[in-house]
């Protein structure tokens, strides 16, 4: 069995990843109690109890309320703009034609209607 120490680093490990990324704090307490008890529980493996759990509940909100005294974690979810992953025509969209040559080289070495500026690509 963990010692009361080991606990209390294991806690103190936990609330300092929670609160260190603002949103997947804001996640956590937007989630509530019930869901960060069980999570926090499942995760500790048995090793930690209810109260303490509560007590790392209450730790967080206190200092969400803090550290945010105008805004629920709720609200502030709502206000982060989520990002999609780039679509394939977007990839393909964004390759450039890049040279290191000059265009008097370029048009030296390909002649006038073969240079890279007159590779258009469909889109």
């Amino acid at each position: 069995m963990a010692t009361d120490l080991e606990l209390a680093y294991a806690d103190d490990s936990v609330y300092s990843d929670i609160v260190g990324n603002e949103l997947y704090f804001a996640e956590v307490v937007a989630g509530g109690e019930l869901d960060f008890t069980n999570k926090y529980l499942r995760g500790m493996r048995g090793l930690s109890s209810d109260a303490r759990a509560k007590h790392m509940w209450h730790r967080l909100v206190t200092n969400w309320g803090r550290s945010h005294p105008l805004v629920s974690a709720k609200i502030f979810l709502d206000a982060v703009e989520t990002v999609s992953p780039p679509t394939e025509r977007d990839i393909q969209r964004a390759w450039k034609w890049d040279s290191a040559s000059s265009e008097r080289a370029l048009r030296q070495m390909y002649g006038t209607d073969m240079g890279p500026v007159n590779l258009n690509r469909e889109d």
